[in-house]
C-alpha cells in the first residue's frame, strides 16, 4: 500500500492543474490516477484549443482570464485574438457588458471583421488566442515528473473505501491510502463521488464535434465564433478546425471509440456554405468527437463534497476547462488548503 496526503482521480487538465498548484505550493505527497494510457484522452486532449475568456459568466470568466493570462505566462498560448459573431448586436452587448466589467479588452464593429466570413455584427476580444494542445500537456506532464509526484496511467479505479482518516482507493497495481481524494475525473466524477460515498450531484455530458479541413486560413488570423449560428473555426495545422457547436447528451462510450454523427457533420457543412463561403469548397477532412461535462447550473464545481468531508470536487468544467484549467487548479489549491466560501463551492447545489 502507499500512503499520500492526496489521491487525484482523473488526468485531463482539471487534475493535472490541480496537481501542479499543489506541487508549486510544496504539497508534493500526490497519486494522480487515470484510467487510461495517457493524460487528457476523452475531452481534454480532443479540445479545440481556442482561449475564449468571454463566458457570460462573471464567474467563470474571472477564471478564464486569470488562465489566459497563465497560459501566456507559460509560452503556452498563440496571440490571435478573436471573434464573437452575431447578426443582432443584442447577441453580442451582453459579453461586451461582461468584458468591461472585467478589464477585458473588447471592441464591438461592423461586419464579420474577418474577410470571407458573414455577419453583420463582431466582437473583438483583442487578447484571446488558440494553443497546441499537445504542447500544453506535454508541459503539465513534464512539471509534474519534475515534481516527483507518482502518476498512475492505465489504472481504472475498482474501488473506494472511506475510513476515518481519509480513503483507500484501490487500481490494478497497488492501494492507496490519502488523507483526500480529489475527484476531478471528468465524465466520470459522479460515479467516483458515488465509489466514494459522496453526494449525488448528476453531471450531463455532451458529445461536441470537431473537424479539420485543408482551406488555407492565416496562422495567426483570429479565430471566428457565431453566437447564432452553430459553429466556430479557428486555424490550425495549416489548415482550419470547424465545429458545429453540438451539445447532444451522450454517455461515455464503452470502448475507446468516440462515433462521429454523419447528420451532424453535414449540417456543418451546410453551415459553413452559409455563414463562411470562403471555406465552401474545400472539403472537411479528418473528423472525430469528444465528451464535454456540465452541472446542472452550467458552473464548475471546485470546493469540498457536503457529504464526505475527505473529498473533493474539480469538475464540471464544460468547454472552457483549457482556457480556465491552470487558474481552477489555483483555486483548487487555494480552497483545499483554506476552506473558505466560493461561488463555486458545492454549497450551491441543491438535490
Amino acid at each position: 500500500m502507499i500512503e499520500r496526503e492526496y489521491v487525484i482521480i482523473g488526468g485531463g487538465i482539471a487534475g493535472l492543474s490541480t496537481a501542479m498548484a499543489l506541487a508549486k505550493e510544496g504539497k508534493r505527497s500526490i497519486a494522480l490516477i487515470d484510467r487510461e494510457l495517457s493524460s487528457s484522452y476523452h475531452a481534454s486532449g480532443k479540445n479545440a484549443g481556442i482561449v475564449r475568456t468571454l463566458t457570460g459568466d462573471l464567474d467563470l470568466t474571472a477564471l478564464t482570464k486569470e488562465g489566459r493570462n497563465m497560459l501566456v505566462q507559460a509560452g503556452l498560448m498563440k496571440h490571435t485574438g478573436g471573434h464573437l459573431l452575431a447578426d443582432k448586436r443584442e447577441l453580442l452587448s451582453p459579453y461586451l457588458k461582461e468584458a468591461r466589467k472585467l478589464g477585458i479588452s473588447a471592441t464591438i464593429g461592423k461586419g464579420s471583421g474577418i474577410m470571407g466570413l458573414k455577419s453583420e455584427e463582431h466582437l473583438k476580444i483583442e487578447d484571446d488566442g488558440t494553443l497546441d494542445i499537445p504542447a500544453v500537456l506535454k508541459y503539465c506532464s513534464e512539471s509534474l515528473e519534475r515534481s516527483g509526484i507518482d502518476l498512475f496511467f492505465n489504472s481504472p479505479v475498482s474501488l473506494i473505501t472511506p475510513t476515518d482518516k481519509g480513503m483507500i482507493v484501490t487500481i490494478p497495481s497497488n492501494e492507496i491510502r490519502a488523507k483526500t481524494l480529489i475527484n476531478a475525473a471528468g465524465a466520470w466524477a459522479s460515479r467516483i463521488s458515488q465509489m466514494a460515498g459522496g453526494m449525488a450531484l448528476p453531471l450531463a455530458t455532451h458529445q461536441r464535434h470537431l473537424s479539420w479541413s485543408a482551406a488555407p486560413y492565416p496562422s495567426k488570423g483570429p479565430w471566428a465564433w457565431w453566437m447564432d449560428r452553430s459553429l466556430y473555426l479557428r486555424a490550425l495545422d495549416g489548415g482550419v478546425l470547424f465545429s458545429p457547436c453540438d451539445n447532444a447528451i451522450a454517455e461515455p462510450p464503452s470502448s475507446h471509440t468516440y462515433p462521429v454523427d454523419g447528420p451532424v457533420i453535414e449540417e456543418l457543412a451546410n453551415t459553413i456554405k452559409n455563414v463562411a463561403p470562403v471555406f465552401k469548397d474545400t472539403p472537411l477532412g479528418k473528423t472525430w468527437s469528444a465528451l464535454r461535462t456540465f452541472t446542472p447550473d452550467k458552473k464548475f464545481v471546485v470546493g469540498w463534497d457536503k457529504v464526505n468531508p475527505r473529498l473533493f470536487w474539480v469538475a464540471g468544467l464544460g468547454g472552457h476547462g483549457m482556457t480556465a484549467g491552470f487558474a481552477i487548479g489555483e483555486l483548487a489549491k487555494n480552497l483545499l488548503l483554506n476552506p473558505q466560501k466560493h461561488p463555486l463551492n458545492l454549497d450551491r447545489i441543491k438535490l
